[in-house]
């Protein structure tokens, strides 16, 4: 439900005379403060607002009292000089609210390039480190790759060297086979016989010996390339790591300097902001100086006016 005004324009001129009389500026806290606080705020400003173009029009008419010119004269300068009063307050009020704004926005731009200072090193140095890793990795590689390439040599000329051993041995054994069999064939001194035979015994277990040696050592050589292998798996695998924390790294730098720029362009929209309120305050006091000079004029104007006035009231 809408309040309804106790006052009426009339209580409100009749305070604003009486606070006008007493030489002072009949603004709305006094005005409302005389009305027991009666009224709506905004009914009582329009009645005050009312009440001083009133007083306006009452001074250009002809044979108006002294007193009241002067005091329409006062209150127009009081008006004036409240209103400069006003847009200066107010002028200065966003000048130092955007002042304010811009003083955060540095400073938070400045802990942002800080920080992004802090992370471009951090990450600089992880990325040092990961280049460092991956090319110890890729030597690790290269020198593993070697030593498996140097083992499948050895490996390959062992298998040929048991290989020759082998048929060696198989023409030996066949040899051995022959004789024994020429000896079944012809009745030869038995004793000359035996120790051939034991001869031909002992240098069989020799082969067989030194195949059983070769055999065991082809078998470590091939556990050795199987590890040889395992372990380059293992380091083609900390390779693959290494160059993705790489990627990593390189993607957050890029979004590092894109923050870095967007708070710079922050901080240059509140430079603007600032030279602008500044702009529009050196405006205001320009107009504040030309409206200074017109109340001047305007006062001079009526001192000479007031003669005239004077003899109409004479005539009257």
């Amino acid at each position: 439900m809408a309040r309804v005004s106790e006052v009426s324009y009339d209580d409100v001129a009749r305070i604003c005379y009486q606070i006008l009389g007493q030489g002072k500026n009949p603004t709305f806290p006094p005005v409302y403060a005389a009305l027991g606080n009666k009224g709506g705020a905004k009914v009582v400003q329009e009645a005050i607002s009312r009440w001083r173009r009133s007083v306006v029009e009452v001074r250009s008419r002809p044979g108006v009292p002294e007193s009241i010119i002067k005091a329409t004269d006062a209150l127009a300068d009081a008006i004036w000089v409240e209103a400069i009063k006003s847009v200066e307050q107010a002028m200065e009020a966003r000048r130092q609210t955007l002042e304010a704004e811009a003083l955060e926005v540095r400073a938070a731009a400045a802990r942002l390039e800080a920080e992004s200072v802090e992370k471009i090193a951090a990450l600089s140095g992880r990325l040092t480190t990961a280049e460092t890793q991956l090319a110890l990795a890729t030597q690790r590689i290269a020198n593993l790759v070697d030593q498996l390439a140097d083992r499948e040599t050895q490996l390959a000329a062992r298998d040929q060297t048991i290989a020759s051993q082998l048929s060696i041995m198989a023409e030996k054994d066949a040899e051995r086979r022959q004789f024994l069999a020429e000896i079944e064939r012809h009745d030869v001194d038995r004793r000359d016989l035996l120790q051939m035979v034991d001869q031909v015994r002992q240098e069989a277990r020799a082969l067989d010996v030194a195949n059983s040696s070769l055999t065991a050592s082809l078998g470590e050589s091939r556990d050795t390339a199987s590890r040889l292998r395992a372990e380059l798996e293992s380091v083609r695998g900390l390779q693959n790591a290494a160059e993705g924390e790489l990627k990593v790294v390189a993607a957050r730098l890029a979004e590092t300097a894109t923050s870095l720029n967007a708070a710079r362009g922050e901080l240059k929209v509140a430079q603007d902001q600032v030279m602008e309120a500044q702009a529009s305050r050196q405006d205001l006091l320009r107009r504040a100086e030309v409206a200074e000079a017109t109340v001047a004029a305007i006062r001079s104007t009526r001192s000479k006016s007031r003669p005239t006035l004077s003899k109409r009231q004479d005539r009257i």
